[in-house]
């Protein structure tokens, strides 16, 4: 410890202030040590935050980024797949009528019960190989109520009737469109449910 000088100091008008001890220095030392470390501190912890917030906002924004290709391509991904079922299913449609006169059959009857009870004159349109294929099954072409005929534009496998108040369109592209149009309803009914 330095020793204490007391006295009168020249140059000095006035009082005399007294100097400063160690202990005096190392408090005021320790003193501006902790405001510089509260305020570095503090300076630092919003300048952190800040940075975290921004590199937060920057992840959300790549996230956000690659899930909209993903979304579009489920959603393109999803409309070719039902595109797909409904081509396979149209030649499946297409295999099964040239091979099975039975289906047709069945077809004329189910599109038959459509028709007002009050139908009369009712004519059935079909492909000539549809025809063919009855014919040598041994199938009826005609009764007293309906009447097969060949028709060229009808695709094999469907049917169209005409009756003299009403027109049935059972041909295999309205039933496949039907088709297609039931699955992308029950598609946006589900899409639209989770969300």
């Amino acid at each position: 410890m330095l020793p204490e000088v007391t006295g009168k100091i020249v140059g000095l008008n006035g009082d005399v202030q007294r100097l400063q001890t160690v202990e005096d220095i190392e408090a005021l030392q320790k003193q501006g040590f902790d405001e510089g470390r509260k305020e570095g501190y503090a300076a630092g912890l919003k300048s952190g935050q800040d940075e975290i917030q921004a590199k937060i906002q920057q992840l959300n924004n790549l996230l956000n980024a690659l899930a909209k290709p993903l979304q579009q391509f489920d959603a393109a991904l999803e409309k070719e797949v039902a595109q797909l079922a409904l081509h396979i299913g149209r030649l499946l449609l297409k295999k099964e009528c040239t091979v099975d006169a039975e289906h047709i059959t069945a077809l004329i009857h189910e599109s038959l019960e459509f028709l007002p009870a009050n139908s009369r004159n009712m004519r059935i349109r079909l492909n000539p190989k549809d025809i063919a294929l009855l014919t040598q099954s041994g199938q009826k072409l005609s009764t007293t109520e309906w009447t097969c005929t060949a028709d060229a534009t009808v695709t094999p496998g469907g049917c169209q009737i005409d009756s003299d108040i009403s027109h049935i369109d059972v041909s295999v592209e309205n039933r496949i469109q039907q088709l297609f149009d039931q699955i992308m309803n029950a598609q946006q009914q589900s899409s639209s449910g989770e969300s």
